[in-house]
C-alpha cells in the first residue's frame, strides 16, 4: 500500500468519525456548559489518529505539536485555546490538518461534502 492509499484508509476509518466528534465537542462548548472530561476523553482518540498520520506522513508532526500544545492549555483552563480564532487553538490547528490532507489526497472541501453526504462527517 502507498503512501495516499494509507492515508486514506486512516483518513476514512479514524480521522472521519473522530473529526465528527470533535466538531460536536467544539459545538457544544460554545452553546452549553464546557465539559473538561469529555474533552479529555476526546483528546486522547484525536492524538491517536495524529500519531497515525504523522507515522505515515512525518509532515505531518507539526500538527500533532500545534494540536496538543493547545489541547493542554484548554485542559489547564485556559478555554480560549479550543476554539479561539487569533490564536493557534485546537480547532485552527484541527481545520489546517484536515486542509492539508484533503490535499494530499486529491479533493477539495466541496467534493468531501458531497461524497460524505453534505456536512463533511
Amino acid at each position: 500500500m502507498d503512501t495516499v492509499d494509507e492515508l486514506q484508509a486512516v483518513y476514512a476509518e479514524d480521522f472521519l468519525p473522530v473529526n465528527a466528534d470533535f466538531k460536536g465537542l467544539i459545538t457544544d462548548w460554545q452553546l452549553k456548559e464546557p465539559d473538561p472530561t469529555r474533552l479529555d476523553s476526546l483528546r486522547v482518540r484525536l492524538a491517536s489518529v495524529l500519531d497515525r498520520l504523522v507515522e505515515i506522513e512525518p509532515a505531518l508532526a507539526e500538527y500533532r505539536e500545534r494540536f496538543l500544545s493547545a489541547m493542554f492549555k484548554v485542559l489547564a483552563g485556559e478555554q480560549e485555546w479550543l476554539a479561539g480564532v487569533l490564536l493557534d487553538s485546537c480547532h485552527t490547528v484541527w481545520f489546517e490538518l484536515h486542509t492539508a490532507l484533503l490535499d494530499r489526497l486529491g479533493f477539495s472541501r466541496e467534493e468531501e461534502e458531497t461524497r460524505l453526504g453534505g456536512d463533511g462527517r
